[in-house]
């Protein structure tokens, strides 16, 4: 006979969780111990605990593993618990490959920017500038765009060149700066 910690240690299923599949009349013991509570199981049993491990990883509930392991199931009875399994695990995987799409997309669409950023980016010396102070911080490369639109419009109107500035040094934000190019003095 075995110890409810050795099944535990044998099977790797917690104390706790044997207990509570006792109590949902899953697992029995062979044997309590009248004097001292202890709970005996018999070898042949640890079968039944890798079962219901291995129905609870295929997402079945107790109740469901209840009936599914119970030897007088039928046939039709098995065949609509494995069917409606079937179904929820489908359903669930629906659901998972819509996510999949939505985050697949944002995280093309991210690097795009990011490529599109790299490729128009130029080095050069810049010119003076009038920079008003105008300078917005962002999160990531996503809400440049809309940082600029904005820093553009509350720029005075002007004929001059408009020259942004992207600092990027710091691992948690962009800062996007804008100004003029200042006309030389005639």
């Amino acid at each position: 006979m075995l110890s409810i910690g050795e099944i535990a240690h044998s099977t790797g299923v917690s104390r706790r969780m044997l207990r509570h599949w006792e109590d949902m009349g899953l697992l029995a013991p062979a044997v309590i111990e009248p004097m001292t509570g202890y709970r005996r199981y018999q070898e042949s049993q640890l079968g039944r605990v890798r079962a219901i491990t291995e129905l609870r990883a295929l997402g079945f509930g107790l109740t469901e593993i209840g009936q599914l392991l119970d030897p007088q199931i039928g046939q039709l009875a098995l065949e609509s618990l494995l069917a409606h399994q079937a179904d929820v695990l489908q359903q669930q995987i629906t659901e998972a490959s819509t996510r999949l799409v939505h985050v697949q997309h944002r995280l093309d669409v991210i690097r795009s920017k990011s490529q599109e950023i790299i490729m128009n980016l130029s080095l050069t010396t810049l010119p003076s500038l009038d920079l008003w102070g105008l300078s917005a911080t962002v999160l990531d490369e996503t809400e440049i765009g809309h940082a600029v639109s904005e820093l553009s419009r509350r720029l005075p109107r002007t004929d001059g060149e408009i020259v942004l500035l992207y600092d990027g040094t710091e691992d948690d934000r962009i800062t996007v700066s804008a100004g003029v190019v200042r006309r030389p003095a005639v």
